[in-house]
C-alpha cells in the first residue's frame, strides 16, 4: 500500500492552516495549531546544515537521537506518536496534547533536504525494521515531530515506535537578533550597548572626552585628549550668541584676506593689499548714527 490521497490532503490542508496532523482519524478542526508555515524566529534556522551529519554535529548544529521511544498520543495509541523529551518526562508515556507541557514536544528535525543520510529510520519496540515502504504507511513530520500511521493494523508491530535521526540545535534567527543592539548609552567616552537578549557590551572610544564648561560652550581641544569650552564662545538652537575676545579670520577668498558676505552682497573685507574695503549696497541703506556705508559710489558717514 502506500499513502492515501486523502492522508495526503489532510496533512497538506493543516500544514496550511498552522494545524497538526496526527490522524486522519481526527478531524483538521481537532488537530491543536502549531508552526508549520508561519514560522517564529525562535525556530528559523540561523546556522547551515552539513550535508554529512557527522559534521554537523561537531559544529555544534546537529544532535543525534539513536531508537528514541516516541510518546503515544491518547485515544490514538496505534496511529500517532509524538517525539517528547524533557525533564521529568519519561520517552515512551503517553501524552494528552491538550494538557502536555509543550516545551516536552521537540520539533526542528533535519530532513533529506540536506542529505540522505539524514532520513528518518523506524522500528518497533521490539526492534524491528518498519521501512518506509511498510504496509502501515507511515509519515514522520520533521517540523512538528509527529509519527502519523496511515494504516496502523496492516502491521503486527508492537509499539511505541523508536526512531533515529537528528535534531536541529544551532542558533535560531531569534538568538542572532538576541546578538544585534537594542539601545545605547554614553558616558564620557565610553558608550554602552545593550542587546536584545539583556546582555550589555561597553565600547570605549578612543580620544573621546567629557564635555568643557557649560553645555552651550563651542567645544574645542584642549591639549591631548581633553575638550574645553570657553563662556566668551556661546551657541544655542537660536544660534551665535556670544563671540568675544580677539580672534582672527584669514584666507576667506584668493585675492582677500577677510571677507564678510550676506548671499552674493560683500558687506566688506580686507584685500591682499590690506585696504578696508566696504561692499557696494545694491539698495541703499538706512542711515543711523554712527555708522557708515556706501552706495550709488557715495560713501556715507553718520547721519545722511
Amino acid at each position: 500500500m502506500a499513502l492515501s490521497n486523502q492522508t495526503k490532503i489532510d496533512k497538506s490542508f493543516r500544514t496550511l492552516i498552522n494545524k497538526e496532523f496526527t490522524t486522519t482519524a481526527k478531524k483538521f478542526y481537532n488537530e491543536l495549531g502549531a508552526n508549520t508555515i508561519n514560522i517564529s524566529t525562535t525556530e528559523i534556522w540561523a546556522e547551515d546544515v552539513s550535508s554529512t551529519p557527522g559534521t554537523a554535529v561537531l559544529a555544534g548544529v546537529a544532535k543525534q537521537y539513536t531508537e528514541f521511544t516516541l510518546a503515544p498520543l491518547l485515544g490514538y495509541a496505534d496511529s500517532a506518536f509524538y517525539f517528547a523529551s524533557g525533564s521529568g518526562f519519561t520517552p515512551g508515556t503517553s501524552i494528552d496534547r491538550v494538557t502536555i507541557n509543550e516545551n516536552l514536544l521537540q520539533r526542528n528535525f533535519i530532513s533529506d533536504k540536506y542529505g540522505p543520510a539524514y532520513v528518518a529510520t523506524l522500528k518497533d519496540a521490539g526492534g524491528n525494521n518498519v521501512p518506509p515502504t511498510d504496509d502501515i504507511d507511515w509519515i514522520f513530520d520533521y517540523t512538528t515531530g509527529i509519527l502519523s500511521i496511515q494504516d496502523p493494523g496492516a502491521g503486527s508491530y508492537s509499539t511505541p515506535y523508536k526512531i533515529s535521526l537528528y535534531q536541529y540545535v544551532g542558533k535560531f534567527a531569534s538568538a542572532s537578533i538576541g546578538e544585534s543592539l537594542k539601545t545605547g548609552s554614553v558616558a564620557g567616552s565610553t558608550l554602552t550597548f545593550e542587546k536584545n537578549d539583556g546582555t550589555t557590551f561597553d565600547l570605549t572610544v578612543a580620544g573621546g572626552a567629557t564635555p568643557g564648561g557649560s553645555d552651550t560652550e563651542i567645544q574645542f581641544n584642549d591639549g591631548g585628549s581633553a575638550l574645553g569650552g570657553s563662556p566668551r564662545f556661546t551657541f544655542n538652537d537660536a544660534g551665535l550668541t556670544k563671540l568675544s575676545g580677539s580672534f582672527q579670520i584669514t584666507g576667506s577668498t584668493s585675492s582677500d584676506i577677510f571677507l564678510i558676505k550676506s548671499g552674493s552682497i560683500e558687506v566688506a573685507k580686507v584685500n591682499n593689499d590690506g585696504v578696508f574695503v566696504l561692499g557696494e549696497m545694491e539698495n541703499e541703506p538706512t542711515a543711523v548714527e554712527g555708522g557708515m556705508f556706501y552706495s550709488g559710489s557715495n560713501f556715507y558717514v553718520g547721519i545722511q
